[in-house]
């Protein structure tokens, strides 16, 4: 078997693939929710989100669950908060010349803007990160 296939990396279904190597690592145990909760949409904005964008896909079915997940933290009044990777044109990170569709991303485009189909409410903040990490550089941390 080859390396990339052991570690699920062969278009199937990697997260049932690499499921024992996660359990036998110590991954994947359960957290007891604390007693102020927040729900974190991370990076569901319209560039992701739509197949007619480079780095865009058919996100359908993860767009509705994380609808209804939203409508259910909101009926319970917990705090929401979202995500979305914006690029300055003026200073793109280092990590755009090895990503170059990621330009996509430019701020202040449609393409940052969350899905509305998520419905984003004014007072649910929404933070806006160059990179990966929602922790790292973004108001956040």
């Amino acid at each position: 078997m080859s390396e990339d296939r052991r570690h699920g990396y062969h278009g199937g279904n990697a997260t049932r693939d690499v499921a024992p190597m996660y359990a036998a690592a110590g991954f994947g145990r359960r957290l007891t929710p604390g007693a102020r909760p927040v729900l974190l949409v991370i990076d569901l904005s319209v560039g992701f989100c739509s197949p007619t964008v480079t780095i865009g896909s058919n996100l359908d079915a993860v767009v509705a669950v994380t609808a209804h997940l939203l409508d259910t933290a909101r009926a319970a009044r917990v705090p929401i908060a979202f995500t979305t990777i914006a690029i300055e044109p003026e200073q793109p990170p280092l990590w755009l010349t090895k990503a170059p569709a990621l330009a996509d991303l430019a701020e202040g485009s449609l393409n940052v803007e969350i899905d509305p189909r998520l419905a984003r409410r004014d007072d649910e903040p929404l933070f806006t990160k160059q990179g990966a990490s929602a922790l790292w550089g973004t108001d956040l941390d």
